[in-house]
């Protein structure tokens, strides 16, 4: 950006400013809102030489100084997050941010913050899937030719480093897998060219969890409606209630699973539609076979009854007639 200098000249070279980050936790991803939540210190280098105060009569403090109460005072860069849908700053005990300028006007302002990002995510393979969701970040109204955004190198430090964390139904991802990008040609709009650099994420849902809670209990379900074959075709009561029993089972097993999808997600909904459609086939099956069992086994028993009475009156009448035998 265009800045004066102490000896009164206009500069107007674009301030470049270095970002990195900690993650220090992904709290929550919601596939139903289709988004993602993380905490995170927030990091950003500068150099505003108007701050300097390596003179020769300050050459006796060489530290840096911490100033956050000069916040208001200073020039910050507009970083936002382009497709951030909520945010804050930590704010306990005091606001969670720091401002530290060294002799030569270099200033590093660090905050920690949470934010809810947008994911759009794919769930033709749930839940077997593997999401690549992002963190956009951009300057809001700064073109490139006032303010640059680059990732801080620093050694063999990665600009996105990761705390130790557990991420709920999602594989933790690793720090090698984290991709950190500079986005700024892509980012053109109607009113400029902007700033931009992206953090790629890669989440792998665990399987085991909806092993567990999902697919065993729906195999078990069914296997228990399978009991109904070898239930005495006269115990009506019994095969009734036990397939009565195990279609509400199955019934609410997968009804929790689509509810926990998102409405708009169509491949997902239509696989787990399918499967267990397959499941209810086979409940019902069982069902349908028990009714027609009972059915055929009363036919039987009411034309076993009607046999031992025409062959109870030709005996009866044999035994009256004895001459005609």
């Amino acid at each position: 950006m265009s800045r004066q200098s102490k000896d009164g000249k206009i500069e107007e070279d674009p301030t470049a400013v270095d970002v990195n980050m900690k993650i220090l936790s992904i709290n929550k991803v919601d596939v139903i809102n289709m988004e993602f939540t993380l905490d995170m210190y927030l990091r950003q280098f500068w150099q505003d030489d108007r701050l300097r105060w390596d003179d020769k009569e300050y050459s006796f403090y060489n530290d840096s100084i911490a100033i956050p109460a000069k916040k208001d005072n200073l020039w910050l860069p507009d970083l936002f997050f382009r497709n951030g849908k909520q945010g804050y700053l930590h704010e306990m005990t005091q606001p969670n941010y720091l401002i530290r300028v060294d002799p030569s006007g270099n200033i590093l302002y660090s905050q920690k913050v949470t934010v809810k990002f947008a994911c759009q995510m794919q769930l033709q393979t749930f839940p077997m899937d593997t999401q690549i969701c992002d963190m956009n970040i951009g300057s809001y109204g700064y073109t490139t030719s006032k303010l640059l955004f680059r990732w801080k190198k620093d050694g063999n430090k990665v600009p996105v480093e990761l705390g130790e964390m557990q991420i709920s139904e999602f594989n933790t991802p690793r720090e090698k897998e984290i991709q950190a990008l500079d986005c700024t040609k892509g980012s053109a709009t109607s009113t400029g060219s902007y700033a931009c650099l992206k953090v790629i994420f890669k989440l792998e849902r665990q399987l085991g969890s909806y092993l567990s809670s999902t697919y065993i209990p729906a195999i078990l379900i069914v296997t228990v409606s399978w009991l109904n074959f070898w239930i005495s075709v006269e115990a009506v009561p019994a095969r009734v209630s036990l397939g009565v029993l195990t279609l509400l089972g199955i019934l609410t097993q997968g009804m929790s699973v689509i509810n926990n999808l998102p409405s708009s997600s169509a491949h997902a909904k239509l696989m787990t539609d399918s499967i267990w459609g397959v499941n209810y086939f086979f409940v019902d099956v069982q069902m349908m076979r028990g009714r027609l069992t009972a059915t055929d086994s009363r036919a039987v028993s009411s034309y076993s009854e009607a046999a031992m009475t025409l062959i109870s009156k030709k005996n009866w009448a044999a035994q009256a007639n004895p001459s005609r035998g």
